[in-house]
């Protein structure tokens, strides 16, 4: 969700990079909806859940792993 009033251009840049995209490996945007006060983005229904429980539960994965050196 984004409000339209605070962050309609990080909404707009993320749309049009996410809309471009077409990799298995990234959850893909179909679309958007919109009310008066905030854009919400429509993604690809994601089995696992959100990214962050996939890397909590996978805490020895590669991806992880890259993560936590990055972040630290």
């Amino acid at each position: 969700m984004y409000n339209k009033a605070v962050h309609y251009d990080n909404y707009n840049y993320e749309y049009n990079i996410l809309k471009l995209i077409n990799n298995p490996s990234i959850v893909k945007c179909q679309g958007y909806t919109e009310d008066s006060l905030n854009y919400y983005m429509e993604l690809e229904y994601c089995v696992t859940g959100d990214l962050s429980k996939c890397f909590w539960q996978n805490k020895n994965s590669h991806v992880n792993i890259v993560l936590t050196v990055l972040v630290h």
